[in-house]
Parts: C-alpha cells; sequence; structure tokens
C-alpha cells in the first residue's frame, strides 16, 4: 500500500500531537510505503505550509504521477483541504480526528470543518468521546472508525537509581525528603487539566492525611499562576513542586520513583481531553493512574488495567482512591506491573499501525478492484 501523510504537527516542535505524528510515521513506514508532508515549526505560519501542501501534492500526483492508494490527513483542521484532493485527484482521503480539532468554538471554523468532514472517505477517531464529537456533527457513523493513539515501548536506562533522580531535582532547587509518596501530573499547564482545583480540592485531603506526600508537576502553561496561587494559598509549597520543562533522562526517573499518576481534568466546553496520551506513558513506567472519567480519558485509562477512573468532580473519591493505593504498596506495585503489560499489549505502536492497515485495507481495496 501507498500512502501520502499530511501533518501540520510534527518535530522539531512540540507536543502530544507532535509525537503522535512522528511515532505514527515512523511505525507506519516499518510496514507500508509512505511519504510525508509535515509542517514542525509554529502554527503561526500555516498558511505557508498549506501552500506546500498544495504544490506538493499537485507535483506527487501530477508531475511525478505517484499512485497513491489513500491520503491520510493527520488532523480535522485539514479536512477541508482533504476534500479539494479527493475532489480533483479521486484518491481515498482518511483524516485523523483527536478532540480540540472537532470541537474548536467558532462558527466559521465549525461550519467549515463540519461540512468537510462528513465529506471525506473515512474518519478515524482516537477516543469514543472524539466519535461522538463528529457524529454530532453530521458524520455518518459508517464512516467513523475508534483507534486509540499509541505509546513507544521505552527501552529501560542502563543506569538508574534514586540518588541520580535526587540529584537532577535538587539542581533545580527541589529538596525531597528520603520517605516522602510522589504524586505525578505531566502535561501543559492549561485549565481542562484541572491542576489548580486538584491543589485546592483533593491535595488539601490528602495533605491532612499523610505529610509526607509531595507533588511534582512537569510541564508549562498559562495556568502557572493560578496553580502557584493555589499552592501559596494552601501553604504548601514546600510540597507542591512546578518543574517546567524536563529533558527525557529527567523525566524517566520522575517516572521511576513516582508513586501514582494523577489526572485530574475537568470538562471545559469545546476544549476537550481527546484522550490522554501521558496515561499511557505512565503505565508503561509502571506508574498506575488516577483519573477523573473525562472526555475521552477513558479510551486510556481502563478502570482496574492500568488505573483508577472516579466520577468528574468527585473529590473525595478521588482522594480517597490515590490515599488507599498509597497506603497498600503491593496492590500499588501490582496494579503498576498490570498496566505495564496491558499498554504493551493493547497500545503499541506495532499493535496501533497493524488496526490502521486493515481499516486502510478496507478504504483502498475497492478502489484498487476499480481499476484505479
Amino acid at each position: 500500500m501507498k500512502i501520502l501523510y499530511i501533518t501540520r504537527k510534527f518535530p522539531p516542535s512540540i507536543g502530544g500531537m507532535q509525537s503522535q505524528s512522528y511515532g505514527f510515521y515512523q511505525a507506519l513506514k516499518e510496514k507500508e510505503q509512505i511519504d510525508l508532508i509535515a509542517w514542525g515549526h509554529s502554527q503561526i505560519f500555516l498558511p505557508i505550509f498549506i501552500v506546500k501542501v498544495i504544490l506538493q501534492i499537485a507535483f506527487y500526483v501530477f508531475i511525478q504521477k505517484r499512485a497513491y492508494n489513500c491520503i491520510i490527513f493527520g488532523d480535522a483542521l485539514l479536512s477541508p483541504l482533504g476534500l479539494l484532493f479527493k475532489k480533483t485527484t479521486h484518491i481515498p482521503v482518511i483524516c485523523i480526528a483527536h478532540g480540540l480539532d472537532i470541537s474548536f468554538k467558532f462558527f466559521l471554523y465549525q461550519k467549515v470543518i463540519a461540512n468537510s468532514i462528513k465529506k471525506l472517505d473515512l474518519i478515524i477517531c482516537v477516543s469514543r468521546y472524539t466519535k461522538n464529537q463528529c457524529l454530532n456533527r453530521g458524520v455518518l457513523d459508517s464512516k467513523i472508525k475508534v483507534i486509540p493513539n499509541a505509546v513507544r515501548l521505552e527501552k529501560n536506562f542502563s543506569l538508574s537509581s534514586k540518588e541520580k533522580f535526587r540529584k537532577s531535582l535538587e539542581k533545580k532547587g527541589i529538596f525531597i525528603p528520603e520517605n516522602s509518596k510522589i504524586l505525578l501530573t505531566v502535561g501543559r499547564l492549561i485549565k481542562r487539566k484541572g491542576i489548580t482545583e486538584f491543589i485546592e480540592n483533593v491535595f488539601a485531603i490528602l495533605n491532612k492525611e499523610d505529610a509526607n506526600l509531595v507533588y511534582l508537576i512537569v510541564g508549562t502553561g498559562r495556568e502557572k499562576k493560578r496553580i502557584l496561587d493555589a499552592v501559596n494559598k494552601q501553604q504548601i509549597k514546600d510540597r507542591v513542586f512546578l518543574l517546567g520543562k524536563v529533558n527525557k533522562e529527567l523525566l524517566h526517573y520522575i517516572y521511576e520513583f513516582s508513586d501514582l499518576f494523577v489526572m485530574p481534568n475537568v470538562s471545559i466546553e469545546n476544549n476537550p481531553e481527546g484522550f490522554g496520551i501521558v496515561a499511557l506513558e505512565a503505565s508503561i513506567n509502571q506508574v498506575p493512574v488516577v483519573a477523573f472519567d473525562v472526555d475521552g480519558i477513558s479510551d486510556a485509562v481502563k478502570d482496574g488495567e492500568n488505573g483508577i477512573l472516579i466520577k468528574e468532580k468527585d473529590n473525595r473519591g478521588f482522594a480517597r482512591a490515590v490515599s488507599e493505593l498509597l497506603k497498600d504498596e503491593k496492590q500499588r506495585a501490582e496494579l503498576g506491573r498490570k498496566a505495564k503489560v496491558f499498554v504493551e499489549k493493547n497500545y503499541s505502536w506495532n499493535v496501533i499501525t497493524d488496526k490502521y492497515i486493515k481499516i486502510l485495507e478496507g478504504v483502498v481495496n475497492p478502489v484498487r478492484k476499480g481499476g484505479a
């Protein structure tokens, strides 16, 4: 199968969609022929990329006469381009839908995107939540498939120790007591992550129960001030630490020595958590996840398999789940081991790309039989 993959989110720019696009491309090219048109720069210059896509596809298809079985667009924002090339090249066009790219609240955007995606050949959604968003916009159920995001199975670092972990944090001015229990959140510091509310409503409960509890937050974003205000108000500057961006090695150590990964997301209208890839990253590092059952998170966290799902806004239930796992080291370790196996079996790139290939063959085979 010959595939053309087009994505506006790709390294060297940084983010969840970028890492997914890169992982998808690398995994798929090991199994199929694939050409890539990618934009690894600021989205401010997206019009330049759109011109690049138009010129490059015209060159590949109409001048070089490359015979593609299908064209895949990396997210729904590019679906109008997909519709254009479906009509001009007569090649099947598939779009991957994530969440915010479907629900972004702007009248003209909604009108254009909804009109475009429902006319494409196939929409692959990363979660059931995203599928429902597509259905609400008139996409036929028969045109939608759900395939979750994937995670790379990291090779273990040969040299790793708690001493290295502590020294790395001490360089950032963070000193963690030896007998601390560590909670971890990784992601952009934005409102839907619910970090401020977690500190105010959940960590406040846990803090009264366990004086040795520490909360590490990895990431940057516009919610930083609100989070720091909550920390200062609760007078827990020695318990909650914002680490900002960290390198890959330090992040590995942080995962390795964290006890639980928390995802206290809140529902924000038209700004959903389409999936929650960090839940898989925690799981592959044997760190159980406790998460609110919000948006697409239930496609990344399976209750009892790689973590515990809590009804949204049930702060006491969230605190209780965290407290019980922290107190029961055997149960927590067993859930961590189970989480790693679960993710390896269901969310590795090898497994996920096989699902893509099977579905893509269902789209391109009728074209082959028709002689295209």
